[in-house]
């Protein structure tokens, strides 16, 4: 199993990220490039793309929290 990180967007590696919408849900096949969460920074919204193929397994992160660059938001199984 991977874990999906929160990518850094800003310069600032402590900046707020909300998770605003989950595309995807658990057991859902995806793939790679494909559009897996909506997030909202303080500056934009925008999509993040799934680095490769495979089933969506556990979110953990849900929406309407705030996390950090870095913070682990969901399991992906390849």
């Amino acid at each position: 199993m991977k874990e999906i990180i929160m990518p850094q967007f800003g310069e600032t590696p402590d900046e707020d990220i909300r998770i605003i919408k989950w595309l995807k849900k658990p057991g859902d096949a995806v793939q790679q490039g494909e559009y897996l969460v909506e997030i909202e920074t303080e500056k934009a919204s925008q999509e993040i793309e799934a680095a490769y193929s495979g089933i969506l397994v556990e979110i953990i992160r849900q929406e309407g929290e705030i996390v950090k660059p870095g913070a682990l938001i969901a399991y992906f199984e390849e």
